[in-house]
């Protein structure tokens, strides 16, 4: 939450923190590691991991098309294989 963060003191009211975290199009936690990465001269790191945090896996399976995913995963196999990696 923006209280976690410190994004938010007790009364409510924006910190300083919470002010640069509301210029930032990202969740909170991801621009407070951005932010604390920059301050501590960490940026390529930081921004390594916010990366990473926030990109949805390319193995999940959307539950809702599930069949249509999986002829897309099939036009992807060698043949005469049943890996992706045979090839």
């Amino acid at each position: 939450t923006l209280h976690e963060v410190g994004a938010l003191d007790e009364a409510e009211e924006l910190t300083s923190l919470g002010r640069h975290l509301a210029r930032l199009p990202v969740d909170p936690r991801v621009g407070k590691l951005l932010i604390i990465g920059s301050a501590l001269g960490t940026l390529n790191a930081a921004l390594t991991i916010s990366a990473c945090l926030t990109y949805k896996s390319p193995f999940s399976t959307p539950t809702d098309n599930a069949d249509a995913a999986e002829r897309v995963h099939m036009t992807f196999i060698a043949p005469k294989s049943k890996s992706f990696a045979a090839g």
